[in-house]
């Protein structure tokens, strides 16, 4: 998994574009039972850290994280689908999310390589991108 956020053109100056993008991300497990979702880390530009980040380190516009072995990350699971959330959180509070994300069977360009998108206009929680994948 290699998470980025997008650079996309804006109207807004420099000072407001980086007070809103800047946020911790955390990378969670969703139970599949309900109940609450348990932290593997946070994502940064080094990867996934087990403390939040350095401001230097988050996420900015035209950033990534490199890729991610969820493999590794992820504990075995019976079904070997895993429901994960990327929840941005801005001081103690929960923030809108930004974040694009790639996944894919390899470090790097594959076949099977896809992006999963948040939009914060239709989706339910603003602030936690869920999505579902599969470990082999």
């Amino acid at each position: 998994m290699r998470v980025s956020m997008p650079n996309n053109p804006s109207r807004f100056e420099d000072s407001l574009m980086y007070d809103l993008f800047e946020n911790v991300i955390e990378l969670q497990i969703r139970p599949e039972q309900g109940g609450a979702p348990e932290r593997l880390g946070y994502v940064s530009q080094k990867g996934l850290v087990s403390e939040p980040p350095p401001r230097a380190d988050y996420i900015w516009p035209g950033t990534a994280t490199p890729w991610i072995p969820l493999h590794a990350v992820v504990k075995a699971v019976p079904s070997h689908v895993v429901r994960l959330a990327l929840a941005t959180r801005k001081g103690a509070g929960e923030f809108y999310s930004f974040v694009t994300v790639e996944i894919s069977p390899v470090a790097g360009p594959h076949p099977k390589l896809y992006q999963v998108y948040h939009n914060n206009e239709i989706d339910l929680d603003w602030s936690s991108f869920d999505f579902n994948i599969h470990l082999p």
